[in-house]
């Protein structure tokens, strides 16, 4: 009786045993699979060996030149940096974007997570290749995006600046908005991204707002973007017109009415046309343009003309869709009210819900400009915000142009650059 009780006893302790072995083991095992956890080489257990090892979750990792190699699965929490006073604006309260009470936030700047606010790319094969995600670099203007909520159910911002100088206000954010798109590129590659949209809220007076010709700026027929603006003392701009208007620039899209810049005709082939019209006191119309009737619209007002462009918003109602999937960049330019607009610039973002995103900020009427590689929103001194590792380009600029974006997704051979011009409309 007395040895069938002490085997007994050995039994169970030999099941302890194994048990509190086994809890080690799936204790390891949980850490291995927390996301966010070290990983943890288990490569050989207690019991023997299990093979090949089982890795953790696989973690961005730094090259030199600036960007990130990162598995599509997995996104770096927020990076913490130093406190800012700037003040976060809420949204809620009046429906106006960056018009409305200031609330004070001591909450630091924490920038989202670079996969979220760069468009990280993924493979379209089964098994997904690494693919790049650009760094995310806080840079001059720039405040806390992670309480501003999107204005557009869907859609989240990722990055949000804040510029006042003078009589200019503008907000500015990078929202993701859309199903993730696949770029077909020329060399035969494809890539999946995440449509994003720029925005502009600009807050100021009619006589604020101008439209210029490189030729007007700088004495040459096209310049880039940041070189036209920083000659204009802009705050912020976007690229103009996509046709040619210009004296010296016949080409397939020349109008065929005259064409107005800051209060005068730069161009006047003969004819007339119909186009959005830009007047000093902040009226937008849509009126017909002739050599015979401009001298009496500049004399009532006329400070600048936009023919042949389509208007996809007018006056709240819709007036124009394309239906496309965002296979290229684009840009608007729209009025909110008589001292409030706002600027949009797409990047692999159908045109359509380009339209939806800046009617939700407020937009009654909009107008497309210049689009593909000529698709560019200036901000005063934040260097190449979207893409920092191209610091050659020399830009001051919050979005990827359609070049440099291919670049750096893999999708095309061309090197990657911004877009000599010949327009851009700015406030300043």
């Amino acid at each position: 009786m007395k040895s069938s009780r002490i085997f007994v006893g050995m039994l169970c302790l030999l099941f302890l045993m194994g048990a509190l072995s086994g809890c080690a083991a799936r204790e390891r095992l949980s850490a291995v699979f927390n996301k966010g956890a070290a990983p943890v080489d288990i490569s050989h257990s207690e019991s023997g060996t299990l093979g090949a090892a089982i890795s953790g979750p696989d973690f961005e990792t730094e090259t030199t030149s600036g960007v990130f190699t990162e598995r599509p699965t997995e996104t770096l929490p927020p990076i913490e940096v130093l406190s800012s006073s700037e003040t976060l604006f809420s949204t809620a309260a009046s429906g106006a974007f960056g018009s409305s009470a200031p609330v004070s936030s001591s909450r630091p700047v924490v920038p989202s997570a670079p996969a979220a606010s760069s468009r990280t790319v993924t493979s379209t094969t089964k098994k997904p290749d690494t693919t790049k995600a650009v760094t995310k670099i806080p840079t001059k203007h720039e405040i806390d995006a992670s309480n501003i909520s999107s204005p557009i159910a869907g859609g989240r911002v990722t990055r949000a600046w804040r510029v006042q100088q003078g009589g200019v206000s503008v907000y500015s954010y990078r929202l993701e908005y859309g199903d993730n798109y696949e770029i077909r590129g020329t060399n035969g590659k494809t890539a999946l991204v995440k449509p994003v949209i720029t925005v502009s809220v600009v807050n100021a007076s009619p006589d604020r707002l101008h439209f210029e010709s490189a030729s007007m700026l700088l004495g040459v027929q096209k310049a880039s973007m940041s070189e036209m603006a920083r000659k204009a003392g802009a705050v912020v701009a976007i690229s103009g017109a996509y046709f040619t208007p210009h004296e010296g620039l016949i080409g397939n899209y020349l109008p065929v009415g005259p064409v107005v810049r800051e209060g005068r005709v730069v161009s006047s082939p003969g004819g007339s046309s119909s186009g959005l019209c830009v007047y000093k006191d902040g009226s937008w119309r849509v009126e017909n343009i002739g050599s015979g009737s401009v001298n009496g619209q500049i004399a009532r007002g006329l400070w600048f003309s936009l023919q042949d462009m389509h208007l996809p918003l007018l006056n709240g109602t819709l007036n124009h869709q394309w239906g496309d999937l965002g296979d290229d960049n684009y840009t608007f330019f729209g009025q909110v009210s008589r001292d409030q607009y706002v600027m949009g610039v797409g990047e692999f973002m159908s045109r359509d819900n380009m339209v939806r995103v800046l009617q939700a900020y407020g937009a009654k009427t909009l107008v497309e400009c210049n689009g593909g590689n000529c698709s560019e929103m200036y901000l005063e001194g934040v260097g190449n915000a979207a893409n920092p590792a191209r610091t050659d380009l020399g830009a001051d600029k919050l979005n990827m142009t359609h070049s440099e974006a291919n670049k750096l997704y893999g999708t095309g051979n061309h090197p990657g650059s911004v877009c000599n011009m010949i327009d851009i409309i700015y406030f300043k």
